[in-house]
């Protein structure tokens, strides 16, 4: 286990240690999950899930969303004049 030292600045974050960013391949925009368990904070990478049932497999990206294949296959079936306003 790697541990490090960090200081929170006057905004609440904290610098990841670029070593740490490199192993766990966290470059800029990569999505990361952040839990409070008792007196600690976890940090993990986020995995890529379907946006609609969270799926991990069978995945393409749609105007930045991740969706599955079986989520893909509802959405091909659904009426075209269906709204989200209706």
């Amino acid at each position: 286990m790697q541990t490090t030292t960090k200081t929170v600045d006057e905004m609440g974050r904290v610098v990841l240690p670029a070593h740490m960013r490199a192993a766990l391949d966290l470059g800029i925009g990569v999505l990361v999950q952040i839990t409070m368990k008792e007196d600690e904070i976890i940090i993990k990478k986020q995995k890529a899930a379907c946006t609609f049932c969270g799926r991990e497999d069978s995945l393409t990206q749609h105007n930045g969303k991740c969706v599955c294949a079986h989520c893909r296959q509802i959405l091909a079936n659904q009426k075209e004049t269906e709204s989200c306003f209706n």
